[in-house]
């Protein structure tokens, strides 16, 4: 009995890896390289971001199309982020003290564009970093200013830790990624000045923790034409080069309001996708009890499957190690183990702690 029921967890699992390929639905890359003069100030909120910012900026001046100004808002870091800054040429604003109603981020993010003077506002995280001639292409989207645009960076992993993050950068592209209506990423939003007063910038937003998924909503109210796009060869990140540590507090940080954003069918492609690789597991601890020829080529067979499957839907989203792809079933336990950790904590209302600050 035991191969029989493996073999039937193994079809339902084949099923469910048939329907996660709707995952990619909705995937969008940015135009080609072309002309463009618009006028585009670029604006970085940081905090606590010397390892990150020299390098941002100096991706971002060896650009063949310079922006109009960079302008980088210090949130009160107690490292050298202001002088590496200031070293590399952009203008620093060091940010006035967050009141109480605000988040670090959006605080940040307003203040600097309340003293920018371009026609377009591109907000970029301090851990981005630009491929060569990926500005160009980034201003191919500065045409119509009723157009919101958002990217996804590309993930760029070094240490063997920073590979748990392969499940959550694919559900994250693939919960935001929607032919209507598109919620915005948050590590770059490309916006008019326009459309920015119209929402009301970031105060709209100010106690948000994702304040890009609550950006989204407000656009869509207003209504503005919200687009995302995988950063693939235009821009990339890394984004837990301190240790494991950080990339789980990041990941948790965002748990409750990244799943309240998602749209159902997304939503529940992603449980069905989670449920191909968990039947998997299962079938295998079944075999324990017992197998047969036939049951083994099957979870074999699915295994590869799953394998093909993980190894497209992570060259989407990052620069991930060549192993990473054949040890999908622990990184989707990982997954599991913070989705469920983070839950109890939202639940006992623990708050989490990022770059000194509760959240």
């Amino acid at each position: 009995m035991p191969p029989l029921a493996a073999i039937i967890l193994l079809q339902l699992s084949l099923v469910c890896w048939s329907i996660a390929w709707r995952l990619r639905i909705g995937y969008r890359w940015l135009p080609p390289s072309g002309q463009n003069n618009a006028k585009l100030s670029i604006i970085i909120p940081a905090r606590n971001e010397e390892g990150n910012i020299q390098k941002l900026l100096t991706s971002l001046t060896a650009q063949s199309h310079p922006p109009l100004e960079i302008i980088v808002v210090d949130d009160h870091s107690n490292d050298a982020t202001a002088e590496r800054a200031r070293q590399a040429g952009a203008h620093v604003h060091p940010a006035a003290p967050l009141p109480d109603a605000w988040k670090g981020k959006p605080w940040a993010c307003q203040q600097g564009a309340a003293i920018s003077h371009g026609d377009w506002l591109l907000f970029l995280d301090a851990d981005t970093q630009l491929e060569p001639n990926g500005l160009n292409r980034i201003l191919q989207l500065c045409t119509a200013p009723n157009k919101v645009h958002s990217i996804c960076p590309f993930h760029h992993t070094l240490n063997p830790y920073e590979q748990l993050s392969g499940v959550f950068n694919i559900l994250m592209a693939s919960s935001l990624l929607r032919k209507n209506e598109a919620d915005l990423f948050g590590q770059a939003l490309l916006i008019h000045r326009k459309s920015y007063a119209l929402i009301g910038g970031h105060s709209q937003v100010a106690a948000a923790t994702l304040e890009n998924l609550q950006l989204s909503k407000r656009c869509h109210d207003m209504g503005l034409d919200t687009n995302s796009y995988l950063g693939r060869g235009v821009l990339q990140m890394r984004m837990f080069p301190l240790g494991l540590d950080q990339l789980t507090q990041s990941w948790r940080k965002g748990l409750k309001e990244g799943k309240e954003a998602t749209s159902s069918p997304q939503f529940l492609t992603s449980i069905v996708w989670i449920s191909a690789m968990n039947l998997w597991w299962i079938a295998c601890l079944i075999s324990l009890f017992g197998t047969t020829p036939a049951s083994l080529a099957t979870l074999t067979l699915l295994y590869l499957l799953i394998t093909l499957q993980f190894h497209i839907l992570l060259s989407d989203v990052g620069r991930f190690s060549w192993w990473t792809r054949f040890l999908w079933p622990l990184l989707i336990l990982h997954y599991q183990w913070q989705y469920f950790h983070g839950l109890h904590d939202i639940k006992q209302g623990k708050p989490c702690v990022w770059k000194g600050r509760h959240v």
